[in-house]
């Protein structure tokens, strides 16, 4: 069995004239990416790697969220999910290594919302910003992945009142 926690960066600044793949997170980002760690952490659902975009805020998302559930997991940089179409992401998916069977995707929308919905054959909804859909699949390896054969685990998001990990 395989999971996927696909997560869309934190909150991120607009303050500085900077590129967009530059932008850093603001305060509310700041302060939801260890939230959404830690309810992470409360899902029982842990991540024995978390793959990034290269992006500033997707990037210190994941630092964040590494520091909540356990500093010692590794995060692999993917440049190719910054700006990334649906089939990146699932070519990406696709070339996991299948020594791990639960994986944190940080990434961007509108991909991350088109990647959920895909995967799970539901309408997830849109990811707002620190949002994570966890998906669980009956295989025992990456590239038997695709679309409708994820079953949603849960769906949550940092503003969630209903949200069974806070």
């Amino acid at each position: 069995m395989k999971r996927l926690l696909i997560m869309r960066h934190a909150k991120s600044s607009w303050d500085l004239p900077l590129s967009d793949i530059q932008r850093p997170l603001n305060e509310r980002g700041l302060k939801n990416a260890p939230e959404m760690g830690r309810r992470i952490v409360k899902s029982k659902v842990i991540p024995e790697i978390i793959y990034s975009s290269d992006a500033v805020r997707a990037y210190t998302t994941a630092q964040m969220v590494r520091e909540s559930i356990n500093p010692q997991i590794p995060i692999q940089i993917e440049p190719k999910i910054y700006d990334s179409t649906l089939q990146t992401l699932l070519k990406i998916i696709e070339n996991f290594p299948n020594d791990k069977n639960t994986i944190l995707m940080i990434g961007h929308n509108p991909t991350v919302s088109l990647l959920a919905n895909y995967l799970s054959g539901e309408n997830v909804g849109y990811f707002a910003t620190a949002s994570v859909a966890c998906l669980e699949f009956p295989f025992e390896n990456w590239n038997e992945i695709s679309g409708n054969t994820g079953k949603l685990i849960f769906f949550d998001f940092p503003k969630n009142e209903n949200s069974l990990f806070v």
